[in-house]
């Protein structure tokens, strides 16, 4: 870590035990809210992830059953319904009208 990097690493320090706001410590203490910002990302990595570096969210298939049981597929749309040897019909039914609510 350069000098300047634990210099920094000291003002942060001071700016989170103050409680005031980033803009404001660095207005306080003469540095440009800039300046400050990059120095905490820098140091303590804080920046958000734009969506496009975020892991992606999937759902994963729970449970015991091996997933080769015979079954049945219905796609719409690129809706995919998975539908096990074993179902409860009253469960299609409401999964069916959700997707053709979706559809119209």
């Amino acid at each position: 870590m350069s000098d300047l990097a634990k210099v920094w690493e000291q003002r942060l320090q001071a700016w989170k035990a103050s409680g005031k706001t980033l803009k404001d410590w660095s207005k306080e203490n003469g540095f440009k809210y800039t300046t400050s910002y990059s120095w905490k990302e820098r140091l303590l990595g804080t920046k958000k992830k734009k969506p496009s570096q975020q892991k992606p969210i999937g759902f994963y298939e729970l449970g015991d059953e091996p997933k080769n049981t015979p079954g049945i597929i219905i796609e719409v749309n690129g809706i995919q319904l998975h539908i096990e040897q074993q179902f409860d019909s009253k469960t299609l039914l409401q999964c069916l009208k959700v997707i053709k609510e979706g559809l119209c």
